[in-house]
């Protein structure tokens, strides 16, 4: 009886595993990358004070990360004013933009959407993504000539559709 009970724990917590995996990601940090740090409001208030802790933010930075401590922990540099160790969990990590970044003005989005048709396009990869009990195929598209960080999974019956109509509707279709 003692072994079926363990057997039945045993694969309880393995079920219970499985389930938090899923949503799991593996974080991995370099030295110099800039990350924001999550800070525990009511406790944590010497690098960054609130006047109202229930509307802050939940992460502060974006600060240097100076040195990779084991697997799992990283050293950052905080201000000097703070009184809390420099070393955190990568739990506690949300990797930054690099601070020279600069995002897209509205008018290039607008003349990105325009110039863009549905036969213009590379696929980039291939793969099932699972909706209920089914698997339907979908593909990385990279639009028209734009860059791979604008890529986005579509579905892929859908997408050939859209390429066939569009190929019937072209000028060079109709002679």
């Amino acid at each position: 009886m003692t072994e079926l009970i363990q057997q039945n724990l045993h694969r309880a917590q393995q079920r219970m595993k499985h389930q938090e995996d899923k949503h799991r990601q593996e974080r991995e940090f370099l030295v110099g990358d800039w990350v924001f740090v999550k800070l525990q409001p009511y406790v944590q208030q010497s690098v960054q004070r609130r006047l109202v802790h229930k509307l802050s933010y939940k992460y502060f930075g974006p600060y240097l990360v100076l040195q990779r401590i084991g697997a799992v922990a990283y050293k950052l540099q905080l201000p000097s004013s703070s009184k809390i160790h420099p070393v955190f969990h990568v739990s506690q990590l949300k990797k930054a933009l690099p601070l020279d970044t600069q995002a897209l003005p509205d008018d290039q989005l607008t003349l990105l959407e325009a110039t863009t048709t549905p036969s213009t396009y590379q696929v980039r990869d291939t793969a099932y993504k699972k909706v209920g009990n089914v698997a339907i195929p979908c593909a990385l598209v990279q639009w028209g000539n734009s860059t791979a960080a604008w890529s986005s999974w579509e579905n892929l019956h859908t997408l050939l559709q859209i390429t066939t109509a569009a190929s019937l509707m072209s000028p060079d279709s109709a002679s």
